[in-house]
């Protein structure tokens, strides 16, 4: 299950979610499972100690972390992790879906 994304928005990019890429060699069928929270959850960012909001601030790594290019940035040809993050549940498992199925 990936909540590296959802949880990157919350905390604000105290956690930064790890990128994921499948790269097979041959042929291969897949099928994915997904569970979560009702569809309009908002991902609104969690209350953070100002200790962890400076921790980010003095992290490049933390402080210019994006979020994986959404289908139609894909097929633009932008890659990378300089999308900005959905607003609510139901937008992110989407953007999920639609990299994984992109023929859709």
């Amino acid at each position: 299950m990936n909540l590296g994304e959802i949880l990157q928005r919350m905390t604000g990019n105290y956690f930064v979610a790890t990128n994921h890429r499948v790269i097979a060699s041959q042929a291969r069928t897949s099928s994915a499972y997904f569970h979560g929270a009702d569809l309009r959850t908002a991902l609104v960012p969690l209350s953070m100690p100002q200790r962890y909001l400076d921790a980010v601030a003095a992290s490049p790594r933390h402080a210019e972390a994006g979020f994986m290019a959404k289908r139609d940035e894909l097929l633009a040809g932008q890659a990378g992790t300089n999308s900005a993050s959905a607003d609510t549940f139901g937008q992110q498992l989407m953007n999920y879906y639609l990299r994984s199925y992109p023929d859709i």
